[in-house]
């Protein structure tokens, strides 16, 4: 393999690993604080 298609590899293969591995606790964790916020909202009305 040459260089430029070991970068085009490791452009391509990176992120969706990376996607994998932290793609459902990213999801998870950005719910969470959606929640949080609009919890908090109820509770101070203006």
């Amino acid at each position: 393999m040459t260089d430029s298609n070991l970068n085009f590899w490791g452009l391509l293969v990176v992120p969706v690993g990376v996607s994998i591995c932290f793609g459902v606790g990213l999801l998870v964790w950005l719910r969470d604080e959606i929640r949080a916020g609009s919890k908090e909202n109820e509770k101070d009305p203006p």
